[in-house]
């Protein structure tokens, strides 16, 4: 089975940017959620369902 390729990264998705002069809301570890909309990514008529998936990354510096 081939493995499938994704068309994207997540440091390319604007959402997942700020401003380099935005401060950071937290500089330690934590889990941060983002939507991912299938139609912003123009994949609607692809993945029809569900629109859109939550998607959990961690950021932050890790005290380990």
């Amino acid at each position: 089975t081939p493995l499938m390729s994704w068309p994207w990264s997540p440091s390319d998705l604007r959402l997942l940017q700020r401003h380099p002069e935005e401060p950071a809301a937290q500089a330690n570890c934590h889990r941060v959620a983002l939507n991912i909309s299938f139609q912003e990514l123009g994949w609607e008529r692809w993945i029809v369902y569900p629109p859109s998936f939550i998607f959990h990354y961690c950021h932050g510096g890790c005290g380990l």
